[in-house]
Order: structure tokens, then C-alpha cells, then sequence
């Protein structure tokens, strides 16, 4: 059914001007457990939401980059500008898109 989440990756491949290298790679959606930017590294948290986090042992349950959300559109939607890296992606229960593989851009704090 269209609008409906699933929980299979799929692939998002784009453009860019780092080499010749395009961004993009396997995304899945997940819920946020808080505010998430475009750019941030996030990890599955024991509720199976993401979120980010300033303790290093959070990592080891590594789950990508965001790299859009519901902010964007009602289903969430995928960030392609590097100038989008930084906005909201997702408040909390929203749906936000994580690219779990690949090659994307990052926010730097």
C-alpha cells in the first residue's frame, strides 16, 4: 500500500561533487527517539528507535546517518543538498530515514 513504511531497505543513489564518487547507498526507515538533524550518526536504542548519543558505548549498536525524515513530507523524505545537512529531520515518534551503508554527508558538531 502506498504511504505505508516497511521494514526492507532500499537503495538511494545520487549525484555528487565528492570525486567521482555518487552519495547514497541502503536506507531504512526508523522511529526517532528525539530530535534528529540531517547528518547526525545515530544508534538503535533498547526501545528499537534511534538516537543520537554523546557516550562512545551507544555506538556499538551503530545504525547509520540520517539522511531525512518526516519533517521534510508525511512519509518521509530523503535529503539530497548538502545545504539541508544541520535541519530537523525528525522530532520525537516521527519516522526518519537513515542510510545504514554508503557514502553521505555528515554534521560535523
Amino acid at each position: 500500500m502506498l504511504g505505508v513504511p516497511s521494514t526492507f531497505g532500499y537503495l538511494n543513489f545520487q549525484h555528487s561533487d565528492v570525486g567521482n564518487a555518487g552519495i547514497g547507498g541502503v536506507v531504512a526507515q526508523f522511529l526517532a527517539a528525539g530530535t534528529l538533524l540531517v547528518g547526525d550518526v545515530v544508534f538503535i536504542s533498547e526501545a528499537e528507535t534511534v538516537d543520537k548519543s554523546v557516550t562512545n558505548a551507544d555506538y556499538l549498536k551503530f545504525a547509520g546517518i540520517v539522511v531525512g525524515g518526516q519533517t521534510f513530507s508525511s512519509i518521509g523524505e530523503l535529503i539530497s543538498l548538502t545545504t539541508e545537512v544541520g535541519d530537523t529531520a525528525a522530532t520525537v515518534g516521527q519516522w526518519v530515514i537513515v542510510q545504514v551503508s554508503g557514502i553521505a554527508y555528515i554534521k560535523s558538531d
